[in-house]
């Protein structure tokens, strides 16, 4: 059980280069990084995996369910969303004429959606503390809703009060 997390907290340096180096200079960080001799493309998944580990520790406040259970089924929709995205930049890039390899463009894309998943993650907690501390009945019913598989009918009633109070 020491193994793991000792790669784990191995990992740290890594990633802190990694992510310092891309803020400061993302073009030149991608390009040392994917026209590189060594594997590029599986680190960049590294560099995702530990922001999206990231991202989800940030998140555990949010949580009603099992954390690890969350951890998994979020895990694997990150996946298959980045991945989905992935393709589907490469299949644009190739229309237009573009001639980077799959390879080396999700190794571009794997960075890039790293640094925007802690971006969003970052910037969502951050709305919904202030949503919390301004009005926390909001907050409590926003989450119900979520929670219960009723944000629609949520959505469509504030819309509907809204309407409500601007045609007074």
């Amino acid at each position: 059980m020491k193994d793991p997390y000792e790669k784990l907290i191995g990992l740290i340096p890594t990633y802190l280069d990694n992510f310092f180096g891309l803020i400061s200079g993302p073009k030149h960080f991608v390009a040392e990084s994917a026209f590189a001799k060594e594997p590029a493309m599986e680190k960049a998944l590294v560099f995702f995996a530990v922001s999206f580990v990231m991202s989800w520790i940030l998140s555990i406040p949010l949580n009603r369910n099992d954390p690890f259970l969350e951890l998994g089924s979020d895990a694997i929709f990150a996946l298959i969303y980045v991945l989905a995205y992935g393709v589907a930049l490469y299949a644009a890039w190739s229309i237009v004429g573009g001639r980077s390899g799959f390879r080396k463009l999700m190794t571009i894309y794997f960075y890039y959606t790293a640094i925007l998943k802690l971006i969003f993650s970052l910037v969502f907690l951050s709305m919904m503390g202030a949503m919390r501390m301004v009005d926390p009945t909001l907050y409590r019913d926003i989450f119900d809703a979520v929670y219960s598989g009723n944000l629609a009918k949520f959505l469509r009633n504030c819309s509907l009060k809204i309407q409500a109070i601007n045609s007074r």
